[in-house]
């Protein structure tokens, strides 16, 4: 197998080895002699995007805080297709989460409109990548985001 190079000197294309990237090669146009270029690294991949970002419209988190930032006056708002779907959902999360729920103003447990249960609280304090851990096990466990605000 080959690649292609160009000549640095005078732009001519090169049919070179696979093993010639870092040797010296003699351009068969000019007779310029150049080292074949090394194939790029590949790009990092982006990081897999977090399972709460699909519903991001609806995300207000405060910009220049880090995850382990506590805020004492989140917003979330959850829907699930049932009320079983929130207590499984719910019922998964870890305790110091649950704590955090319940001690927060919870101000909707029920169906909405929509037919779907919907949970709603105010107040609660939680440190931003806790948040982000929650929005991620609702979304995970089928739920969806209404409305989150954390500042």
């Amino acid at each position: 197998m080959s690649i292609s190079v160009k000549c640095v000197k005078c732009g001519a294309t090169l049919r070179v080895p696979d093993e010639a990237p870092g040797k010296k090669v003699r351009c068969a146009s000019c007779q310029a002699v150049f080292v074949v270029p090394k194939p790029e690294a590949p790009a990092e991949p982006e990081p897999a995007a977090e399972p709460w970002q699909k519903f991001a419209k609806y995300v207000k988190i405060a910009p220049g805080f880090h995850d382990t930032a506590v805020r004492n006056d989140m917003r979330f708002q959850f829907v699930f297709k049932d009320k079983s779907s929130a207590d499984e959902a719910l019922g998964a999360l870890p305790s110091e989460v649950l704590t955090a729920l319940r001690r927060g103003d919870c101000w909707f447990r029920g169906p909405n409109k929509q037919g779907k249960y919907q949970l709603a609280w105010n107040k609660v304090e939680l440190s931003i990548g806790q948040g982000k851990a929650l929005m991620n096990r609702v979304v995970e466990a089928g739920g969806e985001i209404y409305e989150v605000i954390i500042e």
